[in-house]
C-alpha cells in the first residue's frame, strides 16, 4: 500500500501478489493499481475502439446499424468482449493474474467476466455517473476491474470511490421515473458521509496502464470538476 497518501495503491513498478489486493479489498473496498497493464496493449484497446465507433457512425448515420447495437452506440460504448486482441477478447486479454485469483477469493467460486463489461468514453456533463453501487445493478456480488484508456482525473473525469471495510447495501433515493436504471439506484451524498466519513471519498488520478479494482459494494460516482473539459475513454470489467 502507498504508505505516503495512507491510500490503497498497490504497484508502482512494484509486482502486484493477490494476497495484497485481497488485502486492500477487505480493508477499503478498493485498491489503484499503478502501471499494472502494458501501456502499449491498452493503446492498441483503444484504437481498435475508436476504429469500431467510427464504422458504427458510418453505419447509423446511413440508417444501416444493427438493432442491437442502437442503445450501447448511442451511449459511446461497446461490449468489451465485441473487441478482439489477436483472437482472444479484450477481456480476456485483461483479466491477468492476479486479479482472476483475487475475484476467485473475493467470491468464493471460480469468477468469469460478466456480460455487462464495457468500453466507453464520457464527457463532463449529463453522461457523468452519480453515487451507486455495482451489486444494487448487476444484483449479483462481483469485482470491478476499472480501467482508464486515457489520462484522467485531472483534466478528464475521473472516478471517486468510498473507501472502506463495510460491505452494506445503502438505500438508494434516485428519481423512479428515470429511464437509467443508475440514476434510480443512486445514493446521496449526505448518507455516504454520514455512514462513512468525509475521508473516505477518494478520488485518484490515473494514467494508461493504471486500473482501480473495487467490491460490488463499493460506493462510487464519476468524479468531475469545472476544470476538466476532456472526454474519457474507460473500461468497465466485471467478474461475478
Amino acid at each position: 500500500m502507498d504508505t505516503e497518501t495512507a491510500h490503497p495503491v498497490l504497484g508502482n513498478e512494484r509486482p502486484v501478489s493477490g494476497a495484497a489486493l485481497v488485502s486492500c479489498l477487505r480493508a477499503h473496498g478498493a485498491a489503484k493499481l499503478a502501471g499494472f497493464f502494458d501501456p502499449s496493449l491498452i493503446a492498441w484497446i483503444l484504437e481498435q475502439f475508436r476504429t469500431s465507433m467510427a464504422e458504427r457512425q458510418k453505419q447509423w448515420d446511413a440508417g444501416m446499424l444493427p438493432r442491437e447495437h442502437h442503445k450501447d452506440f448511442t451511449g459511446g460504448s461497446m461490449r468489451l468482449d465485441q473487441v478482439t486482441i489477436d483472437g482472444r477478447t479484450a477481456g480476456e486479454a485483461l483479466t491477468r493474474e492476479p486479479l482472476q485469483a483475487a475475484a476467485d477469493e473475493m467470491l468464493g467460486h471460480s469468477a468469469r467476466r460478466s456480460h455487462s463489461s464495457y468500453i466507453r468514453t464520457i464527457s463532463p456533463g449529463p453522461e457523468e455517473l452519480p453515487f451507486h453501487q455495482d451489486q444494487t445493478l448487476v444484483e449479483s456480488a462481483l469485482l470491478n476491474i476499472w480501467l482508464p484508456l486515457t489520462p484522467c482525473g485531472t483534466d478528464a473525469p475521473g472516478l471517486e470511490v468510498a473507501l472502506t471495510p463495510k460491505t452494506e447495501l445503502l438505500a438508494t433515493t434516485g428519481p423512479q421515473e428515470s429511464n437509467r436504471l443508475v440514476e434510480r439506484k443512486q445514493i446521496t451524498r449526505e448518507l455516504i458521509v454520514d455512514t462513512f466519513g468525509e475521508r473516505a471519498l477518494w478520488h485518484p488520478t490515473f494514467e494508461p496502464g493504471d486500473a482501480l479494482v473495487f467490491r460490488g459494494s463499493t460506493v462510487h460516482r464519476t468524479y468531475v470538476t469545472e476544470a476538466m473539459t476532456e472526454p474519457r475513454t474507460s473500461i468497465e470489467l466485471r467478474l461475478i
